[in-house]
């Protein structure tokens, strides 16, 4: 975990922590289908897309997973593992927001930088023996990665847009996540005290000009 977490970070990336794909983790958080064609503007007004837009995920005994015409297989007699990582965002460039384009910019870096950090990690990761499984598309992996962030230990929960809020970069920041069948030890989530200062500071939603985020100080599923 010790290399691994260095790599990530030589090649990029912020803050790195490690998780178990145990049963409840594959009945849980990983996604039944990719996106695919349904991560479209198009189904906006006309949700949900149906499922067979992209392809399932399954687990079966396979030696090493590989992608089909209609799935993505893994391998279920193997013990896997994730590794969840930050790339932090320009926050000066966030600053010019609303509707603007360098905080848009600044937006999509993390995907533009992601996609250089997989590379180098999965070709890292396969020197040394092991299968790294990556982002099936630009914007979507197999898991939620803020849920991966947060339970993994590198975010707490907040208030604002992201979801998540980070000790080191605050919430300007991608978080991403991996999966691989190399070893890996796992990290605990963290009490920073970010959630529990959210429930009670309300700024972003103040600010928010749709008034989207909600200002209750307790969690709810309701809708503002």
């Amino acid at each position: 975990s010790r290399m691994l977490r260095s790599a990530v970070i030589f090649y990029g990336g912020g803050q790195v922590g490690f998780g178990v794909i145990d049963q409840k983790i594959k009945d849980k958080l990983v996604f039944t289908n990719h996106k695919g064609a349904a991560n479209s503007i198009g189904f906006v007004e006309n949700f949900p897309p149906p499922p067979a837009l992209g392809k399932s995920y399954l687990f079966e005994d396979v030696e090493q997973g590989y992608e089909g015409a209609t799935t993505f297989v893994l391998p279920s007699n193997k013990q896997l593992y994730e590794f969840c990582f930050t790339v932090p965002m320009s926050k000066d460039m966030f600053r010019t927001a609303n509707e603007s384009q360098i905080m848009y910019s600044a937006n999509l870096s993390r995907y533009r930088l992601f996609g250089n950090i997989q590379n180098c990690i999965q070709e890292f990761i396969r020197s040394l023996g092991y299968t790294c499984y990556g982002y099936a598309s630009p914007f979507s992996g197999m898991m939620p990665a803020i849920a991966s962030a947060q339970l993994t230990g590198i975010t707490e929960g907040n208030r604002n847009n992201g979801f998540c809020t980070s000790p080191e970069y605050g919430p300007i920041l991608g978080v991403l996540s991996l999966v691989t069948d190399m070893p890996l030890e796992p990290t605990n989530p963290i009490d920073a005290g970010i959630w529990r200062f959210c429930q009670t500071c309300t700024k972003c939603a103040d600010a928010c000009p749709v008034n989207a985020i909600p200002k209750d100080h307790e969690p709810s599923w309701d809708v503002p």
